[in-house]
Parts: structure tokens; sequence; C-alpha cells
């Protein structure tokens, strides 16, 4: 009676290490080792074992997903990022990185980001960066995904239109301007100048010579040189105080303050959000008993 050749994954999910929590792709049977039910020709299901989460290895040669990279096992190493080498190619997963003069680009802490980049070309994430110059790109500002060469600036893997380089600045977290605009996530935000744009004490608010915009959008009603953004979701300018953007009616601005969470007080009372929660005198030693 013939031997049946048993199919198997290699498990229900990697336990430990690099590939911990990753759902399984992977199996075998007497002969063959498959990813995503291909076989991944020449790869020997006896000696076939797991480098990292992109890279596997057996008797004779390196893997990765359901391609053959290279024989020079004994030369083979990971690099940071997902980039590996076998010390004459560089690899991203599957893909051949083409080209001369590869280097992973970033300090230590941003290493593994995924940029690269060889003579001619940028990598990301494996990935060509269209346009990009190799010889002048840099990493601006890495931890916002802003990277820039002398022709361009991108948000990623795109292009971030009608910013330029030589004038592209951080104004909070992932807001910047130029000479042009200003610009969240890589895209244009309108209507608001760049010249005198300047983000709030959170960040959560942007303010130019004219207006106050949040979320790109831009509010009614607000003095642009008085305003301040307050304990969250507090803010006040010279004509009133906010919660939650809606003006709070009745505050007393020249004693008003928050206090803790979505508190607040004035003079003559203490705040829930926008509802009055008691009656308050801040110069009474003697709390009222309706204020608890």
């Amino acid at each position: 009676m013939p031997t049946r050749n048993r199919f198997r994954s290699y498990a229900t999910r990697y336990e430990s290490g690099h590939c911990s929590g990753r759902r399984v792709e992977y199996g075998r049977d007497k002969q063959h080792v498959f990813h995503q039910w291909k076989v991944i020709r020449g790869a020997d299901p006896r000696t076939y074992a797991f480098l990292d989460a992109n890279y596997a290895r057996d008797k004779t040669a390196i893997y990765s997903l359901a391609k053959r990279l290279t024989t020079r096992t004994n030369d083979f190493q990971t690099l940071a990022a997902g980039y590996a080498t076998d010390g004459r190619h560089h690899f991203y997963q599957d893909k051949v990185i083409k080209g001369r003069g590869f280097e992973l680009l970033g300090a230590p802490a941003h290493s593994g980001l995924g940029y690269a980049r060889t003579e001619h070309r940028v990598y990301f994430k494996g990935q060509v960066l269209a346009h990009a110059d190799a010889r002048s790109f840099e990493l601006f500002k890495p931890e916002v995904g802003i990277t820039r060469d002398k022709r361009a600036v991108y948000f990623d893997n795109r292009v971030i239109a009608g910013a330029d380089p030589s004038t592209f600045e951080q104004v909070h977290s992932y807001t910047f301007r130029d000479r042009n605009g200003v610009y969240t996530e890589g895209r244009r935000l309108d209507g608001i100048n760049p010249a005198s744009v300047r983000a709030t004490e959170f960040g959560n608010y942007l303010v130019d010579d004219h207006s106050v915009f949040k979320a790109g959008q831009r509010l009614a009603g607000r003095d642009a040189a008085t305003f301040a953004e307050l304990q969250h979701p507090w803010s006040r300018d010279k004509l009133g105080a906010y919660y939650q953007d809606s003006a709070v009616p009745g505050v007393d601005l020249s004693s008003f303050k928050t206090t803790s969470l979505n508190r607040a007080e004035d003079r003559n009372y203490r705040y829930e959000g926008p509802r009055r929660a008691c009656k308050f005198s801040a110069d009474d030693p003697q709390p009222l008993p309706d204020c608890g």
C-alpha cells in the first residue's frame, strides 16, 4: 500500500522570536515546502527553517516568500528593516535590489524605517521611490515620514505636490510649511498663510495672522492674535472661552482658567464642560455648600 504524502502547516501561529504572532502562510509535506499554496522550488522540507520574519534557509539555499534567492548561505546576513545581503547582492524579501553602492539610510534610530539607496535609486521598503534623486536624498524628518532631495519633498513614498525642498520646515509634528504653503501628512492646506502660521501649545490648532484652523478648517469668530489652546478640550481668546470649539456663554475671561479633565472655573462659577456646575467665589475662604 503506498505511503501517503501528508501535508502539514508548521504551526497555528509562530510562538516566539521574530515571527511571534504572525499568521502562518507556510506549509510542507514529505517532498515540498509551500508558501500560500505555491511550491517553493528547490526547498528541502527536512531542513527548511526560518531566519526571521522575512527569510528562511535549508541546507543549500536562502528563501523569501515563495522565491529562492541565493545559494551563498555562508555569506548571507539579514540587515535592518527587512533588507539582507549575500555579499554580492542585496534583497528586500523576495526582491533583488538593483545597482551598486547599496546603503541603508538613517541613524540607528531610523534604520528600521525601510529607506535605502544605491548609486541611482532610492528604495522605501523595497520599492523604488519614483523620481527621487539618490545623490541628494536625505531623511529630513523620518519620524513623521518626511524625506527630501534637491527636487522634491516626499511623505512616505509619494511626492508632496508643490512643496519646495529648500524652504520646507516643520511647524509641529506632521505639519510643515514652505514659501508656497502649509502641509499636513503630505497634503496642502488651503487658505493658511505660511509666512505667519504657528501651532498652538498642544498642536491641535494652526493660527496665522488672520484666522484659527482645526483639521484644516477655519474656525469662525476667533481672534487669531490672542487665541490659545488650553487643557483639552478648552481654548480661549479675547472674545470668549470655548469647549470642544463651541463658545461657553457668560464666562468671566479675566479670571477664567481650566482646572482638571473637562473642568474649569472663573470668579463666579465652576464648569463641567460647557455647563455651570455651581456658583463659586475664589475670594471666599468658605466653599459654598452646593459646590461639591
